[in-house]
């Protein structure tokens, strides 16, 4: 399966030179999912934190939507809200980054996870862990990434690309 879609945000900074700096972005993002299945997602949200030298944190409230059907199997659309911690240490042109994210159904027909039932670690409606590497090139950025989602039916990995102009 392939997922198509675009991000556009705004970032935000603390001024001056205190260390650590607080650094934000404003987000909206949606894809389209095509292949053995289909689905969209659409999210907004914001994530603020610490940065260091060549470490940052960012969390925050992100609201999402998404739909989503593998032959028979359908995932109900969904009004939820996740709360992504994630950590990025990075040097020049070089970045690593990697986090979690506990998820709750606001609106819902879907099942939550039952954690009792499952070995995967956990809580929440669902639950996912991302990580990441990505280069800064002059004109842009290209990353590759993993994200392991687990949701009632069970665990989907997926892999991408990213590149930021």
């Amino acid at each position: 399966m392939v997922s198509l879609g675009g991000t556009a945000g705004l970032r935000y900074w603390q001024k001056g030179n205190p260390t650590p700096t607080w650094r934000g972005t404003f987000r909206g993002q949606a894809a389209y999912l095509v292949g053995a299945g289909s689905g969209m997602e659409v999210r907004v949200g914001n994530f603020i934190g610490p940065w260091w030298k060549m470490i940052g944190v960012s969390v925050g409230p992100d609201l999402f939507w998404n739909q989503y059907t593998w032959g028979s199997v359908t995932l109900e659309p969904t009004t939820g809200v996740g709360l992504p911690v994630m950590t990025t240490v990075g040097v020049k042109q070089f970045s690593v980054f990697g986090g979690v994210e506990p998820a709750w159904y606001i609106s819902s027909e879907r099942d939550p996870v039952d954690w009792s039932e499952t070995d995967a670690f956990g809580f929440g409606h669902e639950f996912s862990k991302t990580a990441g590497v990505s280069l800064n090139l002059p004109l842009f950025r290209v990353g590759v990434y993993v994200t392991e989602r687990t949701t009632s039916l069970g665990k989907q990995v997926g892999y991408g690309l990213s590149l930021k102009l």
